[in-house]
């Protein structure tokens, strides 16, 4: 817990690229 007040920023980002290829791979699996 300590990590994410400390390195907030870089935690959301990676948080949010993280859903963003989540919601990618959901995308394509559901095409194919």
């Amino acid at each position: 817990p300590s990590l994410v007040f400390f390195r907030d920023g870089k935690m959301l980002d990676s948080l949010v690229g993280y859903k963003k290829a989540d919601m990618l791979e959901s995308l394509i699996k559901e095409v194919i």
